[in-house]
């Protein structure tokens, strides 16, 4: 999508039609079928932060996600079987550590601001629970 952008650069993106993705007799500009697609993942997005169960993953994914979300909240907790359960979901011990690296460059990065007090506006903060 972004090189598509880096393509499209300079072009006026209300002239330019496309037929939907719904009905090829539906013609809409690039620009607004950009827009939905936008809102469509950001929908998906908020989904996400409400609670990744209710949304349709595979297991690998829910796997990834139960394991980041348990090294967040309770990394005390963290135990062999919680590698073990993302191996037995397919992924290698190199992904398991991509996983674990991203999830607490996550926390460590969040942790610092919140103690040296910077403030975020409303935005920036919806979906986290602290």
């Amino acid at each position: 999508m972004i090189s598509l952008a880096g393509k499209l650069r300079g072009v006026d993106l209300t002239k330019l039609k496309i037929s939907s993705p719904v009905s090829k007799l539906l013609k809409m500009n690039v620009g607004d079928a950009l827009l939905i697609n936008l809102y469509h993942d950001k929908r998906h997005l908020n989904q996400a932060v409400e609670d990744f169960r209710k949304l349709d993953l595979t297991e690998k994914q829910k796997a990834m996600l139960e394991f980041a979300e348990k090294l967040t909240l309770y990394p005390g907790k963290m135990e062999e079987d919680d590698v073990k359960s993302l191996r037995e979901n397919g992924f290698s011990d190199e992904e398991i550590l991509s996983i674990t690296l991203i999830t607490n460059y996550f926390n460590f990065v969040n942790r610092v601001a919140n103690a040296l007090g910077v403030d975020f506006s409303e935005e920036e903060i919806k979906g986290y629970k602290y």
